[in-house]
């Protein structure tokens, strides 16, 4: 809306930048909600009936289904060789609740389901949809619907607790049930499916290892049942005996050898050279010399095949030691592997590391919620009530004071008609004649006694309402005053001289004797062209469309001497004049008139057209007598800085 304060060209009429009253206090906005009441009613039963037309109309129901699982943090290994349980730490709660999420999980789901031809989660499934933007690709199709269906599904963990919430929503009850249920199917299976695995390979890898050790064992005792050990211990035994009787045998021999040796050499002549004494022993010496020499070489040599073969039975008995030491480690090693492989072949039926607690049964409606959203749409409602009525008012407040108005324009205001509550203009003659104690009709009564009051040594006799634009309620203010002078039992005459426009066949019954224009042409006013209205007393001299220009018509010596006929007749002569800014019609007629009143609409007219008007009865040497601020219809006139928004005015 265009503003009369804010204007065209300025900021408002007083070219003052509006400021703000400060704060309001809280007792004065709840009053003026208050005030409002029906406004605020209204806004919040608008946004009511939307939301409801949005929850049970428009809005497709969405539902929720929940399943729970509990994870075991205490679970053991598969066979001490992978771990297999899940942790207690949060990382580990974290860690599946990613894998229930994991697109392959998803991908699994929307196998087993056949999701894929479901149209909610994979859109080109619809008959009527164009594919051509689509992928046409299976597998495509399969990533783009698993991406969809992770999309519907929550995964979370409940507070201090191994409880994980599988969440899924959907366009349909039952199948949000189904979809929740079977993810967490999937989800232990594949946990019992792993560990199936695990146990598997650890059952490969025990027997494989088992059956290496039986071959070890059967090989260690083929080797120990070849070797008797008591044999090799005895023959060791007399191989010790026999060394040290060789060694004692050999003892004496030396000994024995070393005395022949000493005696043959006693023998020999004292004093005397072996090269001057050949005589060698006698040959028993001799010969029991050679016989003891033999003996020792030959004990030497029976003493090192004795040692020899001394150190290959404790070799065999060593080795023989080590082998069966070997086989009771690998006999030990076998009934450990046994028994680990009889508790594993044990573990094939246990349970997964986790376990479903609560099977969704039924899917809950979580939206649309038409409790929830009457209520946001209540207070949305009411932020809206709120936001009109500040907004109102505030329209209101930008609506210039009548010292604003007169600081602004250098004129006195002298009333101001508020808005008239009624249907139809045709309506207002019968409103003043059925209230007479009405706003209006005591505004037109402060305006009379502002006009009279002003001239009250001359009373304005022929008085000129016009105004700046169309629609600014001149009409309206010449009758209402026209009905107040009227009142005070004085002879009132009202002239339509907006001849252009003919508005007074909406307020009066139409004269078929003709109106201004025929008193003007035949220069003679007769009494059946001027009409009484009983309604309020006042004649009236209707309009009429002219050949000729309307301002050449106002501007003629016969209508001046209409005027000063009709003044001898009339106390009081109000003349309805077109837009001043539209035609100069109203400037022409002013030269005859002793009083000029200027309707001004606050709430449409711009500062711009009300000091237009001014400086054009100004440019002429008339002088505005005042201005009378009108909310009557309250309608925004055109701010165009042109006369095109006014061409109606030019069209006859």
């Amino acid at each position: 809306m265009t503003g009369f304060v804010k204007g065209e060209t300025g900021p408002d009429l007083t070219g003052r930048q509006p400021h703000s009253n400060g704060s309001e206090d809280i007792f004065d906005l709840l009053a003026l909600i208050w005030s409002e009441r029906w406004t605020m009613a209204l806004s919040v039963l608008g946004a009511l009936v939307l939301a409801a037309t949005c929850a049970f109309y428009l809005v497709e129901p969405v539902y929720r289904s929940e399943t729970k699982l509990v994870l075991k943090p205490d679970s053991e290994t598969v066979s001490g060789l992978r771990g297999g349980g899940l942790m207690s730490e949060i990382s580990a709660i974290n860690t599946q609740i990613e894998v229930l999420n994991s697109h392959q999980m998803m991908r699994d789901l929307v196998l087993q389901l056949n999701l894929i031809e479901d149209p909610e989660f994979n859109p080109p499934a619809q008959p009527l949809l164009s594919i051509s933007s689509v992928p046409t690709k299976k597998s495509d199709m399969l990533d783009a619907t698993a991406e969809n269906v992770a999309q519907a599904v929550t995964i979370r963990n409940v507070r201090n607790s191994y409880v994980l919430t599988v969440s899924t929503s959907s366009r349909n009850a039952e199948k949000s049930v189904k979809i929740a249920n079977t993810l967490a199917n999937i989800y232990v299976q594949k946990q019992i499916d792993a560990k199936q695995q695990d146990i598997a390979k650890s059952v490969d890898w025990l027997t494989q290892r088992i059956a290496a050790l039986e071959q070890e064992i059967e090989r260690q005792n083929t080797a120990a049942q070849a070797v008797n050990a008591s044999i090799i211990a005895a023959e060791a035994e007399d191989f010790a005996r026999r060394i040290s009787d060789t060694e004692t045998r050999l003892s004496t021999l030396s000994q024995e050898q070393n005395r022949l040796y000493q005696q043959s050499q006693t023998l020999r002549p004292d004093g005397l050279g072996a090269e001057n004494n050949k005589t060698e022993p006698n040959d028993a010496i001799k010969r029991e010399m050679d016989r003891t020499k033999r003996q020792v070489a030959t004990l030497k040599n029976s003493l090192d095949q004795l040692k020899v073969e001394y150190s290959k039975k404790i070799s065999a008995l060593s080795r023989l030691q080590k082998i069966e030491h070997e086989a009771r480690a690998s006999e030990l090693l076998l009934q450990t592997f046994l028994s680990r492989l009889k508790e594993i072949t044990h573990r094939r039926g246990l349970q997964a590391d986790s376990q479903i607690i609560s099977f969704a049964t039924t899917g809950t409606k979580i939206a649309p919620r038409p409790a929830r959203m009457a209520l946001v749409a209540g207070l949305a409602g009411s932020v809206l009530g709120i936001f009109i009525v500040f907004f109102r008012r505030y329209s209101r407040s930008s609506i210039p004071t009548a010292a604003q108005l007169e600081h602004a324009t250098d004129s006195p205001v002298l009333g101001h008609l508020p808005q008239v509550p009624i249907r139809g203009r045709h309506r207002l003659v019968d409103y003043l004649a059925d209230t007479p104690k009405s706003p209006l009709a005591e505004a037109a009564r402060n305006l009379r006694t502002s006009l009279l009051m002003l001239q009250a040594h001359e009373p304005p006799k022929i008085v000129l309402v016009t105004s700046s634009v169309p629609d600014e309620g001149k009409t309206t203010t010449a009758i209402a005053l026209a009905q107040n002078l009227a009142g005070l039992g004085r002879s009132v005459l009202l002239i339509e001289a907006d001849i252009r426009r003919l508005s007074f066949q909406d307020y009066f019954d139409k004269n078929p004797n003709g109106g201004l224009v025929a008193a003007l042409n035949e220069n003679n006013l007769t009494s059946n062209l001027i009409q009484k209205d009983a309604r309020i007393g006042v004649d009236i001299l209707m309009g009429e469309h002219s050949a000729r220009s309307a301002a050449d018509l106002f501007a003629s010596p016969e209508f001046n001497d209409l005027l000063q006929g009709l003044k001898d007749t009339y106390d009081h002569i109000l003349i309805d004049s077109p837009p001043v800014l539209a035609v100069p019609d109203a400037r022409v007629i002013g030269q005859s008139a002793d009083a000029i009143l200027l309707t001004v609409a606050p709430a449409s007219t711009t500062r711009e057209q009300v000091q237009r008007a001014l400086r054009e009865f100004s440019s002429v040497n008339l002088r505005v007598t005042g201005l009378v601020m009108s909310d009557l219809w309250n309608k925004n006139a055109a701010n165009s800085s042109t006369y095109g928004v006014y061409s109606q005015y030019y069209a006859t």
